[in-house]
């Protein structure tokens, strides 16, 4: 079992952003034996929300062994050439280190900001996938569908990993959404209560579903943090990200 911890990207009472924060949040994590920083994505939101690919591409020489996550990442709102761009760009910096978690997003007002309608999210996401996975993946056949069309000439650099970045898909366990992942997606990052992200080996889907792309797959849960204890070992770096806890947990989609 592996853990992941958010970043904290949202400001509370007044917090100023600072590299100099992000910088010790992750370092801290590290320290305590957390293998994954991730980071969720909204456009705008409640209160101020730090770019979430921008701030992991911050950490890249200070947590040189840990992996990088989306919790996930927009492709919709953000646009799947652009992000695909932005996420091909992180895997070679990391040399590898980087799972892209995407979503819908639940946000009318990003979709509102993109100009986009937001009662198509869910055509325009799953094409945004196989379009994704098209220009991440060196082997794949370039997609065209309904709201999306790849070109013929690739994005490059190729991300490191030889077969991709992995796609994992945001669901909430419905049957439609593990279908999606199913037939779309490498894994499932679903919500919990949890004040963590838990990277665990457990089965997604069945795998007698039509049109599944594996025999099984991982389980990501990425929690709404509202516990401020993390039981691990180090005083300072456990008062660090409770004092912390509460920025890092909250989700989109």
């Amino acid at each position: 079992m592996e853990f992941g911890v958010h970043l904290p990207l949202l400001a509370f009472r007044g917090q100023a952003f600072s590299l100099s924060r992000l910088v010790d949040y992750a370092e801290a994590a590290q320290q305590l034996g957390f293998t994954t920083l991730c980071a969720n994505d909204h456009l705008t939101f409640s209160r101020p929300w730090l770019d979430s690919l921008t701030a992991l591409a911050s950490l890249l020489t200070k947590t040189p062994h840990m992996t990088l996550m989306t919790t996930v990442a927009l492709p919709v709102v953000r646009g799947p050439v652009p992000l695909a761009k932005s996420l091909a760009a992180l895997d070679v910096l990391s040399v590898g280190h980087l799972i892209a978690g995407v979503g819908p997003g639940s946000s009318p007002q990003d979709y509102a900001l993109a100009g986009i309608v937001f009662e198509e999210r869910w055509k325009r996401f799953d094409e945004s996938i196989q379009l994704l996975r098209s220009l991440l993946q060196r082997e794949v056949s370039p997609f065209r569908g309904q709201f999306y069309a790849g070109e013929t000439t690739r994005l490059e650099p190729f991300p490191v990993q030889e077969s991709g970045v992995p796609i994992w898909i945001g669901s909430w366990g419905s049957e439609a959404g593990l279908r999606r992942v199913a037939s779309l997606g490498d894994a499932t990052r679903s919500n919990c209560c949890a004040s963590v992200c838990l990277l665990g080996r457990l089965p997604s889907a069945p795998k007698n579903w039509p049109g599944s792309r594996r025999q099984g797959s991982k389980r990501f849960s990425c929690g709404r943090s509202r516990t401020r204890h993390v039981s691990w070992r180090g005083s300072t770096s456990k008062s660090f990200l409770s004092s912390h806890s509460r920025v890092s947990g909250a989700g989109s989609g």
